[in-house]
């Protein structure tokens, strides 16, 4: 059966059920606070606490990072750099 452009297009916004950060050290939840890691952590630290709380939870939400102007950012690992 053919999908329709929303059931494939990428989220441009956050749902609230989605992960929300303001300094990839924070991520909340429908306004819960659920993941936190030190300022300091590295890219990897903190993708292990998402994944952390994922397994945990048995969800796997959108991760977004909220900028200072208001945009949201859809976050991935596709550019994380493995040394």
């Amino acid at each position: 059966m053919p999908r329709t452009i929303e059931e494939v297009a990428e989220p441009f916004e956050p749902e609230d059920d989605d992960l929300t950060t303001i300094d990839h050290a924070r991520f909340y939840q429908g306004g819960k606070l659920c993941v936190k890691v030190s300022p300091d952590a590295s890219t990897a630290e903190m993708w292990a606490a998402i994944d952390k709380f994922c397994k945990e939870e048995q969800f796997w939400p959108n991760v977004w990072f909220l900028s200072d102007h208001g945009n949201a950012h859809l976050m991935t690992r596709e550019f994380e750099k493995v040394i």
